[in-house]
């Protein structure tokens, strides 16, 4: 996401929401059973990736990159303007922005595929009533399960985390030690999955546990924020914080590798995300070409869009999948690449006439 003041831009964290939104693609493509509605259950676990597959199946972790991007962005845009007080007219104009933001795309896919539906076109992988479009059109669809749009219910869950956003920042902006900061991120890294895992088990996508999950990466986005104002934790050696990143990357991919639990790779995001936005160097380069950027502008719209692109796939492909012997790894393959191109250009063209202009 480009920040909405462009003097402000940290382009290498639009970069890295490309990233993250082609990796829960490729999860939502590749492992198609990963919920109850599979996504393209046909194409579930063909390809071969070897050491990354469970890098792969870690995908999720790029929803909670998500969280933690948007609380860091929207403080680093808008923490001036709620700094001093809650004035009326600039959370009206806050309020304005987001829904403009977030709703276009997401009312335009759950008209299409409520459409499909209801004169049956075809018959989704998740079936739909009524109520679950009026949750949906209204923004609720975090407490239905799944929703009308299945990768939607992260953006009612953010919507909630956006109504609060104003007090959020006036209370963080009084924050000013910087171990206060750091103590509170650490116990969100703490607390947050024992929270979750007590009350919520799995129940990440819908109800307590995504409004939880959403609250929780939001408000640590925020606090890292903090950090950054004070460009502390540095080293002081040289294109520290590029190293320090790339390491952490390093890491992230590591652990997943070995298949390391939720609550051991989430701090990694939070490094991550703050020596990105400090890197000068070759970290922020790898995030911040062209293709990063591109795709990091349309991530928005590559997030919200894979699903009903790949019930398409699924429409198309699935009986003649099911027949294709697992060792065809080419055809597979190619069928990816089909997969992530259309997705991309749907998206891009979501981005210019809905999304942008909006």
């Amino acid at each position: 996401m480009l920040l909405e003041n462009k003097k402000q831009d940290i382009p290498a964290l639009t970069g890295v929401r490309g990233f993250a939104a082609i990796w829960v693609l490729v999860l939502h493509t590749c492992f198609g059973n990963v919920n109850d509605y599979g996504y393209f259950s046909a194409f579930d676990g063909k390809i071969n990736f070897g050491f990354a597959e469970n890098f792969i199946l870690k995908g999720y972790l790029a929803v909670d990159l998500f969280f933690i991007l948007s609380g860091f962005i929207l403080a680093h845009t808008y923490k001036g303007q709620f700094k001093e007080t809650l004035n009326f007219f600039k959370i009206k104009n806050f309020y304005t922005k987001r829904l403009a933001r977030i709703y276009p795309i997401h009312l335009f896919i759950t008209i299409i595929l409520s459409v499909v539906f209801f004169t049956s076109i075809w018959q989704p992988v998740r079936p739909l009533n009524f109520e679950d479009v009026v949750l949906s059109i209204f923004l609720l669809n975090v407490w239905s399960d799944p929703s009308v749009n299945i990768p939607a219910w992260s953006v009612s869950a953010e919507w909630f985390a956006y109504l609060l956003c104003p007090v959020i920042l006036f209370v963080s902006s009084r924050i000013q030690k910087t171990t206060i900061i750091l103590s509170l991120i650490v116990g969100i890294w703490i607390v947050y999955p024992i929270l979750f895992q007590t009350f919520f088990c799995c129940s990440g996508l819908y109800g307590g546990g995504a409004i939880l999950r959403v609250l929780s990466g939001f408000i640590g986005g925020v606090l890292l924020h903090g950090l950054y104002e004070k460009k502390t934790g540095l080293l002081s050696f040289k294109n520290s914080a590029d190293i320090i990143g790339m390491i952490c990357l390093v890491a992230i991919f590591f652990l997943a590798f070995l298949d390391a639990h939720f609550s051991i790779l989430y701090p990694f995001l939070f490094i991550f995300i703050y020596y990105l936005s400090l890197s000068k160097t070759f970290f922020k380069s790898l995030f911040s070409c062209k293709i990063m950027i591109f795709l990091g502008l349309i991530s928005y719209c590559i997030y919200m869009i894979h699903y009903p692109v790949l019930e398409i796939f699924s429409l198309i492909f699935s009986d003649y999948l099911y027949n294709v012997s697992e060792n065809n790894q080419i055809l597979y393959w190619f069928l990816l690449m089909c997969i992530i191109t259309t997705t991309i250009t749907t998206s891009w063209i979501l981005y210019n006439i809905i999304e942008e202009p909006m």
